[in-house]
């Protein structure tokens, strides 16, 4: 069971992470590639887990939008 209780699929992966709670977003500083601290929290947080979680498959986007240089 994934660390909010939900089931691990057949491949071992739980279903949208994020939305249970598992996973989290990590946000970068405004036009900037660095983190600020409580984003390295999270962070380090999300590397526990999947350290804890060697079998999960994960899918890393980025996003951007029009704001910024």
């Amino acid at each position: 069971k994934g660390a909010s209780g939900s089931e691990f699929d057949s491949e071992g992966n739980l279903p949208f992470a994020s939305a249970d709670g598992v996973l989290k977003d990590i946000y970068f500083d405004y036009d900037s590639s660095s983190i600020d601290s409580a984003s390295r929290e999270v962070l380090r947080a999300n590397a526990t887990w999947l350290n804890d979680n060697k079998g999960a498959t994960v899918a890393i986007e980025g996003h951007c939008d029009e704001r910024g240089t």
